[in-house]
């Protein structure tokens, strides 16, 4: 666990609750259900680079942050996760990004069909 120094104190940080120790070798199946489980897990939009920065925090996951994004992109594809209008959330909207925006920057959100695949394995 990190540790950092708060008022002369340390302080845990970090979680580090599913470490795996062959996460270098998870064949691409579990890396999708992972990046789909770590989304469920959270429930709120993020970037695919918080994503990834959680992931490796909390999973110890040693795929790359590319495989992530790529990982979503098919996701979002199969209706599993969304790409969500980022300057919406500010207001407390859930405003999906239509798919002739691609190259917008977005944050990505599970789906009610995202969670049903994470219940159903």
């Amino acid at each position: 666990m990190l540790k950092n120094t708060t008022e002369g104190k340390e302080v845990p940080i970090g979680v580090n609750k599913r470490m795996s120790a062959d996460s270098g070798c998870m064949p691409p199946e579990e890396r999708r259900e992972a990046v789909l489980e770590f989304m469920a897990d959270h429930g709120i939009a993020l970037p695919p680079k918080a994503i990834f920065r959680g992931m490796k925090t909390e999973m110890g996951i040693h795929f790359s942050y590319r495989t992530v994004q790529t990982i979503l992109s098919e996701l979002e594809e199969k209706g599993l996760v969304a790409r969500v209008n980022k300057a919406a959330l500010d207001d407390g909207d859930i405003e999906p990004i239509p798919k002739d925006e691609a190259g917008r920057r977005a944050y990505y959100m599970i789906t009610m069909d995202g969670r049903r695949e994470v219940n159903d394995s």
